[in-house]
């Protein structure tokens, strides 16, 4: 069962999970990490960059994200 809204329209492989909840000041992504075992957190201060983040980037072009370029390097190098 999803756990967020965007949970069944995310394309980018190295999406783990999202919260946003702007009353309790939560907005974050959560990617997969530079090195084994780690994760990669993305903290917004506006929910409007919270959502810009996941619909432009998450959900359809992950490609031209940083996060996803910067991961995509980890995976050539090995």
């Amino acid at each position: 069962m999803p756990s967020s809204r965007y949970d069944v329209l995310v394309q980018c492989p190295f999406y783990l999970n999202d919260a946003c909840f702007p009353k309790r000041n939560i907005r974050k992504i959560t990617c997969e990490g530079i090195s084994d075992g780690s994760n990669l957190v993305l903290q917004f201060q506006h929910v409007r960059d919270f959502h810009r983040q996941m619909e432009n980037y998450c959900c359809r072009f992950y490609d031209k994200c940083m996060v996803y370029r910067m991961l995509m390097q980890k995976y050539e190098e090995i």
